[in-house]
């Protein structure tokens, strides 16, 4: 996907992937490693990316598959993945404790998630979550 990305200059890009006959579980492998080989972080000093940007990845399969459920499954557990990324690569000045679980509150708002964030004294007296 990367390297489909960089044979463009800032064009956007369709990108169809294709194996043969595959069952469920190699579907969404394709799926899920063609959706994080899209990925790509943008640091905010950077300039403009370079090369295109991939809107659209379809996965082409002979089979019996269920393919739009593989890949909203595919979609979600990207997201949480790209999530977890974008996170990481946060400089600490953006990303602090503070508004890193005001990010979190809101990914899982209306879930059945419980959060609880523990301050310097908490962790300190060695309190772990209820």
């Amino acid at each position: 996907m990367r390297h489909a990305a960089s044979l463009t200059d800032g064009d956007s890009l369709s990108v169809a992937v294709t194996l043969g006959p595959a069952d469920s579980v190699q579907l969404t492998a394709i799926a899920e490693g063609a959706l994080l080989g899209s990925y790509r972080y943008e640091p905010i000093s950077a300039g403009p990316p370079k090369g295109g940007k991939i809107d659209a990845i379809t996965v082409i399969h002979a089979g019996e598959a269920k393919g739009a459920a593989i890949a909203s499954s595919a979609q979600t557990v990207v997201q949480a993945v790209v999530t977890a990324r974008e996170w990481v690569n946060i400089p600490a000045n953006l990303l602090y404790p503070e508004s890193f679980a005001e990010q979190v509150r809101n990914l899982v708002r209306g879930s059945k998630v419980a959060i609880d964030v523990l301050d310097d004294a908490a962790l300190s007296r060695g309190d772990t979550a209820a």
